[in-house]
């Protein structure tokens, strides 16, 4: 406890240490280019014999970053925007990690093996998963291009098919590669005779909720490059709800990862029926 934190306080002294530093380099950066447009200034009065108050074309300048607080809290209306749009945000992430974190609470109703093997297949997925994040992080850099600040639907189309193709190329390699990962690696992950039998026994289902995970994360990114927050929120409710009760009543742990499955699928369904009607504008 002690060691961790001395290693804090350092690290809160170095961060204050770079945070002024920048800070300097940001106010001698502004003097040096306003000594450059002070002198240009006067060379343009000189050549020009006309008055210049702030800037060579009259234009009043911004205030020197001297003048410019440092840290300042936003007003009610900005503060308002960021919440419509962080709001929406947070609680799909609070949402998507609490449906992973049920998975692990099911199994501890099955056993130990079956909470271990659970263990090393959400450990596996969120490798793979990995590979598909990126093209919900691709959807929302490329499609508010076609979408703000006026829609385009034939860009939307033709950026949204590449990226549709590319997810589908993604999750038929990660999908079939988890499945094969962990069939053939299941003895090198585990030591336990049983643990190795139920791990190639789940590959199907990892493989299944792993092939879908590219698929839902790009229609997840549509909608929130769009800002369809309704329907993020929508989605994640019902999703949230069936899931619940899917994990509840299952009398396995086959049934857990089952019920993984149905989870991505009432995901991907609820964001591709917004995504179709988005196209179709």
């Amino acid at each position: 406890a002690v060691a961790s934190s001395t290693a804090s306080i350092f690290l809160l002294a170095s961060v204050k240490s770079k945070l002024r530093g920048w800070r300097q380099k940001e106010l001698d950066e502004w003097e040096i280019q306003q000594s450059a447009k002070d002198k240009l200034a006067d060379i343009t009065r000189a050549s020009t014999s006309m008055a210049a108050s702030n800037d060579i074309d009259g234009s009043p300048q911004p205030p020197p970053p001297s003048q410019i607080p440092f840290f300042s809290w936003p007003d009610r209306k900005s503060l308002w925007q960021l919440a419509t749009i962080s709001g929406p945000l947070g609680f799909s992430m609070t949402s998507k990690m609490g449906c992973y974190a049920a998975l692990s609470v099911a199994a501890t109703r099955f056993g130990v093996v079956p909470l271990a093997v659970n263990n090393i297949m959400m450990r596996l997925f969120y490798f793979f998963a990995a590979f598909g994040d990126s093209m919900g992080l691709a959807a929302q850099e490329f499609l508010p291009a076609s979408v703000y600040p006026k829609p385009d639907a034939k860009s939307y189309r033709a950026t949204a098919r590449r990226l549709l193709a590319i997810s589908v190329t993604v999750s038929l390699v990660v999908g079939q590669g988890s499945a094969l990962f962990l069939q053939g690696a299941a003895r090198a992950l585990a030591r336990d005779g049983a643990m190795i039998e139920l791990l190639q026994r789940q590959a199907p289902l990892l493989a299944s909720v792993v092939f879908l995970h590219p698929l839902v994360v790009l229609a997840e990114g549509t909608i929130i490059a769009t800002r369809d927050f309704r329907n993020l929120i929508a989605t994640y409710l019902g999703a949230i709800g069936i899931h619940g009760f899917l994990m509840t009543t299952a009398p396995t742990f086959e049934a857990v990862w089952k019920a993984f499955v149905v989870l991505q699928l009432i995901r991907l369904s609820g964001f591709r029926i917004w995504r179709r009607r988005a196209a179709q504008a």
